[in-house]
């Protein structure tokens, strides 16, 4: 049956008052002079020609498709896809929920911790929950920093990390950033280095930050770097390796950062990219194209960018 122009108006009407509006069907029905009963009515029939179309998607079923097509144009082999909240502080909480909740499947595995505000978060959230029996050890994936910031003392993550899973805390008492590449060559020739490397290739999964560049900390970035951040357009970090939007790595002029070396990092059975929800989409796709990770977690409002 063919609808009159002046029929499909009023079910548009109604229907938007109700659906769009979220006018309930006594108060329409005082708007328009009719009764409650035909306002039902002509609800029904907006859907029956289509007028309203009624779709039912289940936020599981969203989170995989996002997943699936990660999989599929980045080659990441899973993850998590964290519902966005109000605001950023509650995105993180949840983000660092998720891998405190999946720090039970790391029983008895050698991980590798990064730095930054997101891992900071996820101590904390660790610190909040009952201690597990899960027996790992704990490696530093990058030197400790020199800033007063609790977020970038990597012994003190690693700490918070063994002692919440009664774990052995693995120490590195090296800076971060240090002064010239003739102190890396002298740092890389100690006993401590060669251990913590042979650390580090006994890693079985590594949660490693993505963050956006320009970031901090970055007292040492001009010294490394020079102009080459801004010439070559970086857009992002994961530890202190800066990349471009091709996900190609940028050369530091000098290399003054202590850290897990790239080729060992990307040999490990897992490694698990936690970003923000203040990290831009151009920073995360970036981090997915450089290959380094086999899972991600982070916000769906960012995820659905890339």
């Amino acid at each position: 049956m063919a609808l009159s122009n002046d029929k499909i108006e009023k079910l548009v009407k109604i229907a938007s008052m109700y659906y769009e509006e979220n006018k309930n069907q006594n108060e329409i029905a005082r708007s328009l002079g009719i009764s409650r009963p035909l306002v039902s009515r002509y609800l029904t029939e907006a859907r029956e020609f289509g007028i309203v179309k009624i779709q039912i998607q289940s936020p599981i079923e969203e989170r995989k498709i996002i997943l699936d097509r990660l999989q599929e144009k980045y080659g990441i082999r899973g993850g998590a896809v964290i519902e966005t909240s109000e605001n950023v502080v509650d995105t993180n909480r949840d983000i660092a929920d998720c891998i405190v909740k999946g720090l039970k499947d790391t029983a008895g595995m050698q991980i590798g911790i990064g730095w930054g505000s997101i891992i900071g978060t996820i101590a904390d959230r660790l610190n909040q929950v009952p201690a597990r029996m899960l027996h790992t050890k704990v490696y530093p994936l990058v030197g400790n920093s020199g800033v007063f910031n609790r977020d970038y003392h990597t012994s003190e993550i690693v700490r918070i990390f063994a002692e919440r899973t009664s774990g052995q805390p693995v120490y590195w008492y090296v800076p971060a950033f240090v002064d010239s590449s003739d102190e890396i060559r002298r740092l890389k020739e100690l006993d401590s280095y060669k251990q913590m490397e042979s650390g580090w290739k006994s890693i079985k999964i590594a949660f490693v930050n993505i963050g956006n560049y320009p970031s901090v900390p970055d007292f040492a970035t001009a010294a490394s770097y020079g102009n080459r951040l801004i010439e070559q357009k970086a857009v992002g970090k994961l530890l202190c390796y800066y990349y471009d939007s091709s996900g190609r790595f940028i050369k530091p002029d000098m290399e003054c950062t202590m850290q897990i070396p790239l080729e060992i990092l990307s040999k490990r059975k897992f490694v698990v990219g936690v970003c923000g929800a203040n990290v831009s989409p151009k920073a995360l796709a970036g981090a997915l194209k450089t290959g380094v990770f086999t899972h991600i977690v982070a916000a769906k409002n960012i995820l659905e960018q890339v």
